[in-house]
């Protein structure tokens, strides 16, 4: 068992369920943290305590922010895939308003618009969330986080703790450099958690809010698909 687990931030509407399906096909032993038990606020301290006695798994896979790895007692070793912010929240607003049983079907019963969704700081997902994870800010609903400190501290931890960056539209390189991080045999992504039906078309109004709200996420966006760019893919052994 690997002692430096690999802590994977699942990033909502990154493909992160695909990524999900590979880790669980390739790596039995991986751990899943999906239902909190990471949470900034309000950890699972059971969760924590057997994670703390028990082998290490190479691979801690869930939602959680940039920090976890101090309940979890090892080094931050961490990996993530980012997305162009404006495509993931819109993604992520379509398939919010899919779910029957979504956490957010009071605000919808009331305003089904996108900019609605994303104005009314119902949930911070919506506002620099990319930013927020990466720097290991606990989520505050209601809460706009426009300053510049937020990308400063995300960039610093991106380039100290997280030797594993990608991008959804790069996503079958990091899936590359994934397998080659863990010496895992070389996988392919199933397509998974795909919201049907077309994007809806965004007015002005909507694409400024959109923009506004995750200024920091694009500009942290930007920053590695640029140093992605410079890179050259690993030549076939």
């Amino acid at each position: 068992m690997a002692a430096n687990p690999l802590l994977l931030c699942h990033v909502p509407k990154t493909a992160g369920t695909a990524l999900r399906h590979l880790v669980q096909a390739v790596a039995p032993d991986a751990c899943f943290a999906y239902e909190r038990q990471l949470s900034l606020v309000d950890p699972n301290l059971d969760f924590i305590a057997r994670f703390r006695t028990s082998p290490s798994p190479p691979v801690v896979m869930g939602h959680f922010s940039f920090g976890v790895h101090r309940f979890l007692g090892v080094p931050p070793r961490y990996a993530i895939v980012l997305r162009e912010p404006v495509s993931r929240v819109v993604s992520l607003y379509r398939y919010q308003l899919s779910l029957a049983d979504s956490p957010f079907a009071a605000h919808f019963r009331h305003d089904r618009s996108l900019a609605g969704f994303v104005g009314s700081g119902v949930t911070e997902m919506t506002n620099n969330h990319m930013c927020r994870m990466v720097a290991g800010i606990a989520p505050d609903v209601g809460k706009v986080i426009q300053g510049s400190w937020l990308l400063d501290c995300a960039l610093h931890n991106l380039e100290r703790f997280f030797p594993l960056v990608g991008t959804h539209e790069r996503l079958d390189r990091f899936v590359a450099g994934l397998c080659g991080e863990l010496q895992w045999p070389e996988g392919t992504l199933p397509r998974k958690n795909v919201t049907p039906g077309e994007y809806p078309a965004l007015d002005d109004a909507a694409m400024d809010l959109l923009l506004e709200r995750n200024a920091l996420d694009v500009a942290l966006y930007a920053h590695v698909e640029k140093s992605l760019a410079a890179q050259r893919p690993s030549a076939p052994a």
